[in-house]
């Protein structure tokens, strides 16, 4: 759908937001005690962590935070675990060699170096514990809203296939007809590929193409849900702080707008609930 290719310099600054993130940041003590300590199996694990991280910032379309965070795992968990053992092995075993004259220099480095990872890493569970907290018994499951997509897909013809840009697309019936989804998750179109920056006419003359008659979408000037919430925010501020958002804002605002001026100028199908579907002619 767009090309979210970053410069060089774009990648290096979401690589150090990477590293001074909350899923980041309490492996790095552990990088100073394998240095310090001398464990060289953990210090190369780190170095690949490394470079394994680099090499997902460089392939990656685009990504938040979490996200390369998650797929670094593999890398930087092999590394943490590799260093941590090795420091409480050393620690055992200084501990088992000394005699009772107190702990040695050595052994309260190797002290301080785990209260610093294990609160660094409360950090990490506490705000894991408070997004579940927060979102505990959630559900999208509402039989009004259900409802209302439900009447929304009946205004289009059975068998048509229909272009959605909505907060809930599963609540459609996928065996009635052909839903085609704009989301951010893997966002592509058909060749030539999404007609931006060229007005509703384009965009129009793009989905007529591909023999798309209809569309769907929510009210975007809503701020409720997902999509009507990340508009909202958008228009208000124009731009945004986090460098995912703000590569792909620009291509979704011109979307929006481009919709709902075609919704103005063609023929309105359903316009209720917070929801509007037309027919492009």
């Amino acid at each position: 759908m767009f090309d979210a290719s970053f410069s060089v310099a774009e990648h290096l600054g979401f690589f150090i937001d990477f590293l001074t993130s909350t899923e980041m940041v309490f492996f790095i003590p552990l990088l100073f005690a394998a240095r310090l300590l001398k464990y060289p199996a953990a210090l190369a694990l780190y170095a690949a962590a490394v470079v394994g991280s680099l090499v997902l910032l460089f392939i990656f379309s685009y990504a938040d935070i979490p996200g390369i965070a998650r797929y670094a795992h593999p890398f930087t968990s092999a590394a943490f675990i590799c260093a941590l053992a090795a420091l409480l092995s050393d620690l055992r075993k200084k501990f088992d060699d000394t005699e009772k004259e107190g702990i040695s220099p050595a052994q309260g480095g190797g002290i301080i170096f785990v209260v610093i990872v294990a609160s660094l890493a409360l950090f990490s569970i506490l705000e894991d514990v408070t997004h579940l907290q927060a979102n505990w018994g959630l559900t999208l499951d509402k039989s009004e809203r259900r409802a209302a997509y439900a009447e929304l897909q009946e205004s289009i013809p059975e068998g048509a296939s229909f272009l959605t840009m909505v907060d809930r697309p599963f609540y459609f019936d996928f065996t009635r007809n052909d839903v085609l989804g704009i989301d951010t998750p893997g966002t592509v179109s058909p060749a030539p590929g999404m007609p931006f920056y060229k007005g509703p006419e384009a965009l129009k003359s793009y989905l007529l193409s591909l023999s798309i008659r209809y569309v769907a979408f929510r009210d975007f000037d809503n701020p409720i849900d997902c999509i009507s919430g990340v508009y909202n925010r958008w228009v208000g501020k124009k731009t945004s702080s986090d460098r995912w958002f703000s590569m792909q804002e620009k291509y979704y605002l011109d979307v929006m707008d481009n919709i709902q001026a075609l919704a103005v100028s063609q023929k309105r199908l359903y316009d209720s609930n917070g929801l509007t579907a037309f027919e492009i002619r």
